[in-house]
């Protein structure tokens, strides 16, 4: 085992031996501040798109997955 996976095992055995629930509320905010955000790593035009497909279904505006699918194979037929 590498010098890391030592480290990881050492620190997952004490995070699965604990019951501390502020410990791993600890925890899990350090792990999260260092993930990257992947929402701030895509493009504008993709963000914009997706924002507005939220907001169109939170108005109600969707379809159900048996519409969506007949309208793609109408679409394949094309």
């Amino acid at each position: 085992m590498s010098r890391i996976e030592i480290k990881q095992a050492s620190i997952a055995k004490q995070v699965l031996e604990t019951n501390d629930d502020a410990v791993l509320d600890e925890v899990k905010a350090v792990l999260a501040k260092n993930q990257k955000d992947w929402w701030e790593k895509l493009p504008k035009a993709l963000k914009t798109t997706v924002e507005r497909s939220l907001s169109e279904a939170d108005e109600g505006d969707t379809l159900s997955h048996s519409e969506a699918m007949k309208r793609v194979a109408a679409w394949r037929k094309r």
